[in-house]
């Protein structure tokens, strides 16, 4: 058995420590057993809130559990009300403790943990959990999204993007950016008659594959019919990052609509090394592919650009979909005082003549003006910019 661990558990619906005991166990992950260690007393109430909650944790008999019964102990009525179970049980009773969880406990936790990709994922997910649930005439249809911020977002978290002055203006950017790109996806709307579905040779009810740079909290493999849609690779740096979404939603009774295949990759690496990882993980050559990099390009400098286009590009009848900002809309955020953290931003001109010197031709530009014609949404975003392209057959 591994070493002692001290487990502080908070109630942080009273403001109080409720139980202290020393435990000694094994984190049972999948079929091994890994031996886990560590002091918890330095959590905040809030994160063993969210870890609790956001890990389902589950307590079963094991192990030595030795509690100090001059610590308060919560009552069951507690216990009920702060959604934490907590472990208290007469001293030197054996008890059994394991997590019904396919990652390592540390793992979990790392990314629970406050950092720059997983914060503007939950925030982007916050944003179209607006669109769904409060919108009059909603673009989009997201269920997936408030599910993962109920099991992954902190409650403080959560009302520092209530309170938000960007509140409005990232309501509309996803509502419109998602919408727009669905309908690509689909080939449905103003993608109906467009010439990657139609003069190029392409047939809209044909079996493709979608590759998803940076896909982050993206529900669309379970929240959209992806037929024709064959296959999704989703990438990640930290591919663990996918797991945790995925797992959640598994939980929640989700299940994608279509073959999901999770990859953990470098996207700044040889494009060559990361298109054969690709293939070695589920990527067909001769199937069409449609390419997403939904908000990635703002935190890639004009290198980081052409890795994607190079990794995306020479396939015939591929195509590609960016989301990109330009200053104007970094502006627009700073006005309200919020600093982003994103790279140097690259003007929209620019990126498409780079695309075009790879080898890539523009289907489509949308920008601000085209909104309400498209969506009826009179909104002002400047500087905010998806650009579609295609690759020549």
């Amino acid at each position: 058995m591994p070493d002692e661990m001290m487990m502080m558990i908070y109630n942080c619906r009273y403001d109080e420590f409720v139980s202290v005991v020393v435990v000694r166990f094994r984190l049972v992950s999948g079929d091994e057993a890994t031996c886990f260690q560590g002091d918890f007393s330095n959590f905040f109430a809030e994160n063993i809130f969210q870890i609790c909650k956001g890990l389902r944790l589950r307590w079963r008999i094991v192990g030595e559990v030795i509690t100090h019964p001059q610590q308060k102990c919560c009552t069951a009525a507690n216990r009920r009300r702060s959604n934490i179970t907590i472990i208290t049980i007469p001293l030197r009773i054996q008890a059994l403790l394991s997590f019904s969880w396919p990652l390592e406990f540390h793992q979990a936790m790392r990314l629970l943990k406050s950092n720059s990709v997983q914060s503007t994922s939950l925030l982007v997910a916050y944003w179209r959990s607006l669109e769904t649930l409060h919108a009059p005439n909603p673009l989009i249809q997201d269920p997936t999204a408030q599910i993962l911020l109920d099991n992954l977002l902190p409650q403080e978290t959560k009302q520092k993007f209530e309170t938000s002055t960007i509140r409005q203006i990232g309501w509309d950017m996803l509502a419109l950016r998602t919408r727009v790109i669905d309908d690509w996806l689909l080939q449905q709307g103003p993608f109906e008659n467009s010439s990657s579905s139609s003069a190029d040779g392409n047939n809209p009810s044909e079996s493709r594959q979608l590759v998803n740079l940076g896909a982050g909290m993206c529900g669309r493999p379970y929240r959209l019919d992806c037929n024709p849609l064959t296959r999704v690779l989703e990438v990640e740096l930290d591919g663990s990052l996918l797991q945790v979404k995925h797992q959640v939603l598994a939980e929640a009774g989700y299940q994608p609509t279509t073959d999901l295949i999770s990859v953990e990759l470098d996207l700044l690496k040889d494009s060559e090394k990361s298109l054969a990882t690709l293939y070695e993980n589920g990527l067909e050559e001769d199937t069409p592919t449609d390419w997403l990099a939904e908000g990635l390009f703002a935190y890639l400098d004009s290198d980081g650009h052409q890795s994607v286009f190079e990794l995306a590009g020479h396939r015939p009848q591929s195509r590609l979909a960016v989301s990109l900002f330009e200053d104007e809309c970094k502006d627009l955020f700073l006005q309200h005082g919020v600093d982003l953290p994103w790279s140097d931003l690259v003007p929209c001109q620019d990126v498409i003549a780079q695309a075009k010197s790879v080898g890539w031709e523009l289907e489509r530009l949308v920008q601000n003006d085209d909104w309400k014609e498209l969506y009826g949404r009179d909104t002002h975003l400047p500087g905010y910019n998806i650009i579609f392209f295609q690759w020549p057959s």
